[in-house]
């Protein structure tokens, strides 16, 4: 199991109330390695989505 979902899942035996992880990292990654999104914010590319925040660092909000 990966580390990034270790944390909410201890998280959800302490606390109880943790209902779900959405995996948005995963998403993100998944659509630039299917070929539907830009992997390079720096270098446009024609007909791909473009999931990339205008400081061209971040996921688009």
């Amino acid at each position: 199991m990966r580390q990034v979902f270790r944390f909410p899942l201890t998280l959800r035996a302490c606390v109880g109330f943790l209902l779900a992880v959405v995996p948005i990292g995963d998403a993100w990654l998944r659509a630039m390695r299917a070929g539907v999104a830009m992997r390079n914010s720096y270098s446009p590319a024609a007909g791909l989505l473009n999931l990339w925040n205008v400081d061209y660092f971040h996921p688009s909000e």
